[in-house]
């Protein structure tokens, strides 16, 4: 039995446990995980680096600040259209081709961009930060359902978002520290280095996880995708991450708005507030990964919506009412990094599972869906935004109603 056989055995034989009892891959489990963390971080790094850049950045290039936190959005338009470059190449050519490939562009992308002469041109080089980025977001999880399936790919998919917490933390302070030593153009020099060290790791570490390799064929793409639009529980919940998705951009983009020019406090503690919320990532996930254990993937999806509904509720309510103010955008900027990705990981690992045979399109085109359509909705939220708290309230509200009512469905039906 060859190795990516008895994989494909192991993960078949397991489905609906928690964990694989016998693991054929020549790297440590844990580290597996590890390295697909750092993987999938390579989109929060880029984008919390810049944060507390964004009012340096606009001095710069001399614009306003609700014209330069458009780099988010940006930057995420092109993380969803790259999903469908590496998806299928890395069905076709294998895992690592595919990541070294795009790897390698986000760095020549990222180190473009520190050079960028005017925000028209950052902008066009994030769209290709996000397209080179991509391979690692997009196949960080593909990689994870190779190994996986079943109820421990939700579970893996969770630990693994653990190790992805490590952005929040680590990014806002050294964007920070370094943007306010050498501006905020040396922080896309750091972005680029993680990059190659990233790189370095995929080349000597990573096995090749890739089980069959799959045609570039107008059939196998558009057959495929057909495939994943029939499937009800794939569907379904590819539209609750798409709306879920909205969220992050449209917070990441509002922040340092709200805190800075709103509330007035000053970028340090801008920068200390978003690296709290990888601590609250971490705890949210070991939540979810307890309640994935016990009541897989599909209830731990509605609970992490309730819970994010209630605090979107509770928000909207006192900014209405006039009580817009410090404490509570804090508590609801931690509540929130806590439970989005709870609902995000579970939406991710509920349409991934049924498509084994085909992982990589199906993660290229959930992450086209989802990126670059709640990328889309956040941009025209933005654009048609002017800033004030109730806006933002407003918008966050209705995102997160509608994540609920999605989460809800098929276990009110018993659809799935």
């Amino acid at each position: 039995m060859t190795k990516n056989s008895a994989a494909a055995q192991d993960g078949s034989q397991q489905a609906g446990s928690d964990l694989p009892e016998h693991w054929p891959w020549p790297i440590p489990k844990m580290l597996l995980l590890a390295l697909a963390g750092l993987l999938i971080m390579v989109p929060p790094m880029t984008v919390d680096m810049l944060l507390p850049n964004l009012n340096a950045l606009a001095e710069d290039f001399g614009q306003a600040p609700a014209a330069v936190r458009q780099v988010v959005p940006f930057f995420f338009i092109g993380l969803g259209l790259g999903h469908f470059i590496w998806g299928p190449l890395s069905d076709r050519n294998g895992r690592r081709p595919a990541l070294i490939a795009g790897i390698s562009l986000y760095a020549v992308a990222s180190l473009s961009a520190a050079f960028a002469p005017n925000l028209s041109v950052l902008l066009a080089l994030r769209v290709l930060q996000g397209i080179g980025g991509a391979s690692g977001f997009l196949l960080g999880r593909a990689i994870l359902r190779d190994c996986f399936q079943g109820r421990a790919l939700g579970w893996a998919i969770s630990v693994s978002s653990s190790f992805f917490a490590a952005a929040p933390v680590v990014a806002p302070v050294l964007g920070w520290s370094i943007g306010g030593a050498f501006g905020w153009r040396a922080t896309l020099f750091v972005t680029t280095t993680y990059c190659f060290v990233t790189l370095a790791l995929v080349v000597f570490v990573l096995p090749e996880t890739r089980m069959k390799s799959r045609p570039l064929s107008a059939d196998y793409l558009f057959g495929g995708i057909a495939k994943i639009l029939a499937n009800r529980q794939s569907r379904h919940y590819l539209f609750v991450a798409t709306v879920v998705a909205a969220t992050l951009p449209l917070m990441l983009s509002n922040l340092p708005n709200l805190f800075v020019n709103q509330l007035g406090i000053s970028r340090l503690a801008l920068t200390l507030i978003l690296s709290a919320s990888g601590s609250v990532i971490v705890l949210g996930q070991a939540m979810n990964a307890r309640v994935i254990r016990h009541f897989g993937s599909r209830k731990a999806c509605l609970l992490g919506a309730g819970m994010t509904f209630a605090c979107t509720a509770s928000f909207g309510a006192l900014t209405a009412t006039g009580w817009f103010g410090l404490i509570m955008l804090v508590a609801l900027t931690q509540v929130f990094f806590s439970l989005y990705l709870v609902v995000y990981t579970n939406a991710t690992a509920l349409v991934l599972d049924p498509h084994g045979d085909q992982i990589g399109l199906t993660a290229a085109f959930f992450g086209v869906a989802t990126t670059t359509g709640g990328s889309t909705m956040a941009a025209l939220v933005n654009s048609l935004s002017d800033g004030a708290p109730e806006s933002f309230a407003l918008a966050l509200f209705g995102f997160s109603l509608v994540v609920l009512i999605l989460s809800a469905k098929p276990l009110l039906q018993r659809a799935y």
